[in-house]
């Protein structure tokens, strides 16, 4: 809505000039509606305000920015900090999650923490993005939630110790980030239609006849 250009031009504009390209863009707006927020989303906008907004949350965005800037900046530099406490054994664990540059920090902070009780919000503050704007990032990236690929990195975590370890359903439960083992076993019988006991004695009668 600005003369000549607007944002989205602008933000288009920026990134065809390798000079200004890594420049964080965040747009203050009044255009809400959800076509609105994914064309900013697509166009590589790293977050998406919209009035009415405070002095306060505007300056907190930049500030997240940067934040980010510079944690990303630490982690090039030595990227062993990384934690590296979450389990890397998973058979396959890499191949959980797609190969997106745009959310390669959100599927590296998950695969970082997932063993902790962790949420959308602890994730879109860890990568910079507003709880909103990452919720439609990675919905339109892989057709799923960030809840929904945390919980997956959690069930494969889980299946690799039900068939490599003697480790009880709740001990496991604990380890893959659930404080309810009842919980666990709710959401493992809604993706593999068995209870963790029941698939790990299938696996491994599957194992012993193979």
């Amino acid at each position: 809505m600005m003369p000549d250009l607007d944002g989205y031009s602008v933000l288009s504009a920026l990134h065809q000039d390798p000079t200004t390209a890594a420049i964080p863009f965040v747009f203050l707006t009044a255009k809400v509606t959800m076509a609105d927020l994914r064309q900013g989303m697509e166009l590589g906008a790293d977050d998406y305000l919209t009035k009415p907004c405070t002095v306060e949350q505007f300056l907190s965005a930049i500030n997240t920015r940067l934040e980010r800037q510079a944690v990303l900046k630490r982690w090039y530099a030595n990227p062993q900090s990384t934690d590296s406490s979450s389990s890397n054994a998973a058979s396959g664990a890499e191949s959980i999650f797609p190969n997106s540059p745009k959310l390669a920090e959100v599927f590296r902070f998950i695969e970082a923490c997932y063993h902790q009780p962790i949420s959308l919000t602890d994730v879109a503050q860890a990568v910079g993005y507003s709880p909103a704007y990452l919720t439609n990032l990675v919905q339109t990236q892989t057709g799923r939630t960030v809840k929904r690929w945390i919980t997956e990195r959690r069930m494969a975590e889980a299946r690799f110790l039900l068939t490599t370890t003697t480790q009880s359903v709740s001990q496991i439960a604990e380890v893959v980030g659930y404080a309810d083992p009842s919980y666990f076993i709710r959401q493992f019988r809604q993706f593999h239609q068995a209870s963790p006991q029941a698939w790990r004695n299938s696996a491994a009668s599957q194992a012993s006849v193979g």
